[in-house]
């Protein structure tokens, strides 16, 4: 009554610095394309450019293994960053593994994720080979949207959505990263502004061609390991 509130601790020891990495497109088009062209060509290089750039910031997010170089850009992905956890002996592909295996992983994390908005997140060709895997009842552990509704999710695990990742790992055999667990807010993904994109007729004047640029800046960093969990098959 009427002491000093103390100052946190806990949240600012979670803190992480975001160094906006920079992914750059440079792409040119025959002007005669353009003015020729049936449907708008620009717009349809457009929307290839906000895919393409979503999908190497996708890559380095899930898989990225640190590399400083232009497929990773220096970034360690939630598959890399998360605690790890391998399947039994002998399940040495998603369809062997068994309910333990999947139980083993969910509750690798800190307690208090699961009390949080906790998900999983694989690739869809895995988590169709996962479809057969069945609890002590004989019952699969997945369920889809249609019985447990989740935003984003075209299923649930034991309880937690699941999110399709294109970008993640999609091997199916021997010590394969299979699936990662967790808090979302574990790892942090920084984007510096919204994708800028520019177009001249200048830079490739003597060719008669369009040049169009686009430019993102971004970078992601995993705040806390033991709010992730990441499953592999055994070797």
């Amino acid at each position: 009554e009427g002491g000093t509130i103390g100052d946190d601790t806990d949240k600012a020891g979670t803190q992480v610095t975001i160094e906006a990495e920079l992914i750059a497109v440079l792409v040119n088009i025959s002007e005669q394309l353009v003015q020729d062209g049936e449907i708008d060509v620009v717009s349809d290089v457009l929307a290839d450019f906000v895919q393409a750039m979503n999908e190497r910031l996708d890559f380095a997010c899930f898989q990225g293994d640190g590399t400083e170089d232009a497929t990773h850009g220096g970034i360690t992905g939630v598959f890399n960053f998360g605690t790890a956890v391998t399947a039994a002996a002998g399940r040495n592909s998603v369809a062997a593994t068994k309910i333990d295996d999947w139980l083993k992983c969910l509750t690798g994390v800190a307690d208090v994720v699961l009390e949080r908005a906790a998900r999983w997140w694989e690739h869809p060709t895995l988590t169709a080979a996962s479809l057969g895997v069945l609890d002590g009842n004989d019952r699969p552990i997945f369920l889809p949207a249609q019985e447990a509704p989740a935003l984003g999710a075209l299923g649930s695990r034991l309880g937690y959505p699941i999110t399709p990742v294109s970008a993640a790992p999609s091997t199916d055999g021997a010590s394969a990263q299979i699936s990662a667990f967790g808090d979302p807010d574990g790892f942090v993904v920084g984007i510096r502004r919204d994708m800028q994109l520019d177009e001249s007729k200048e830079h490739r004047f003597a060719n008669f061609q369009r040049t169009i640029r686009g430019v993102m800046r971004g970078d992601a960093k995993g705040r806390r390991a033991d709010a992730l969990t990441v499953l592999s098959t055994a070797a």
